[in-house]
């Protein structure tokens, strides 16, 4: 009974998936940038705005945010804890900027 209740627990109930989650995001973390992790939290943000998160002109944010956002397909992998590994990664660049 208990396996099954594991097993069929929602993903981030589970402690092993905490654990990878946390873990994965971590590593990508690590990798970016000062002004990757402070651009981060504003990816969906217009371009204006990035500028002034970043300081720079808009053509530089806009390649500094091109360079995110492909660094990103790279380093999380399309499976199902990418929404999972995003979030914390972006809960890690808000605290930890």
């Amino acid at each position: 009974q208990k396996v099954f209740e594991w097993a069929a627990a929602p993903a981030t109930e589970r402690p092993d998936v905490v654990a990878e989650v946390s873990e994965r995001a971590l590593e990508v973390y690590e990798q970016l940038s000062p002004s990757q992790r402070a651009l981060l939290p504003h990816l969906d943000k217009p371009i204006s705005e990035q500028a002034q998160v970043l300081g720079v002109g808009c053509s530089q944010a806009y390649a500094g945010s091109g360079k995110l956002k492909a660094m990103l397909t790279e380093l999380v992998p399309d499976d199902e804890l990418r929404a999972d590994i995003t979030l914390e990664l972006l809960r890690l660049c808000v605290v930890n900027p």
